[in-house]
């Protein structure tokens, strides 16, 4: 009786992760443990079936398993998964639990890949945090809600050395971003300097966008009728701030003037 061995290969992998875990480094970001509701959205080529379970979406390519005589171990070149076909996949994605906000996504997947997809919690699901939080409301100038925009906080807590956190505004365009790397400040400091930025991207969004096709926005100055790249301001470690804009109860936002 001869000997082979049957290698399977044309699957990858879409899971979804909490992109505030990591904020730097999308592949150190942990895995989320929901029950998402994903939909596909492009037409997958012939062939290929889906599955979904949990947070994850597995993608199996139809490709035929493949035969190696012989009983030694196959080379590992000879296991490595195939670098066609390469499959674009359109869609979204909601917790039906509303413990993440919802998102689009346009990604491409190759045999073999396991592909990482950030979701952002929900302001009700953002846990506490002992190195503060900020919170609040992103509003356009007219007055309409930033509905999705996305927050990056930066804090300095020593010379050259910065931490980082993000968050994601919801529908109404609320936010709550804990900033749980930041650290207790020496006991002669009372604060770090922080600076944060926005991105958004202009449109009606009811079921959530593609974070990915989102561009940098200005923000309006707490202390002056200007909007800038950045909002600076002092972050004290552990507490709750609230930014706001010039004379203005929400904090306000807008496309990068030409």
């Amino acid at each position: 009786m001869s000997a082979e061995w049957l290698v399977m290969h044309g699957h990858a992998l879409l899971c979804a992760v909490d992109a505030s875990s990591a904020p730097d480094t999308p592949a150190d970001m942990r895995a989320i443990d929901a029950d998402l509701d994903f939909r596909f959205s492009s037409l997958l080529p012939a062939g290929t079936r889906t599955a979904t379970r949990g947070a994850r979406a597995r993608f199996d390519f139809g490709l035929p398993p493949e035969r190696i005589a012989g009983a030694a171990r196959p080379a590992p070149a000879q296991l490595a998964a195939p670098r066609n076909p390469m499959l674009r996949v359109r869609g979204s994605v909601r917790d039906p639990a509303g413990r993440w906000q919802p998102r689009q996504f346009d990604v491409r997947l190759a045999a073999g890949a396991i592909v990482p997809l950030p979701l952002y919690p929900a302001p009700s699901g953002t846990p506490a945090s002992s190195g503060g939080r900020l919170f609040g409301s992103l509003r356009l100038p007219n007055g309409a809600a930033a509905a999705w925009a996305r927050l990056e906080l930066r804090v300095t807590v020593a010379p050259g050395r910065s931490v980082s956190a993000v968050a994601q505004a919801d529908g109404n365009g609320d936010f709550v971003l804990a900033a749980a790397r930041v650290p207790l400040p020496p006991a002669n400091v009372a604060s770090f300097p922080a600076e944060l930025r926005v991105f958004h991207r202009g449109g009606s969004w009811p079921d959530g966008l593609n974070p990915d096709t989102q561009q940098p926005w200005t923000l309006l100055s707490a202390t002056a009728d200007s909007f800038a790249e950045v909002y600076a301001f002092d972050f004290p470690p552990g507490a709750a701030l609230r930014p706001l804009g010039f004379q203005r109860q929400t904090l306000v936002i807008r496309a990068p003037q030409p």
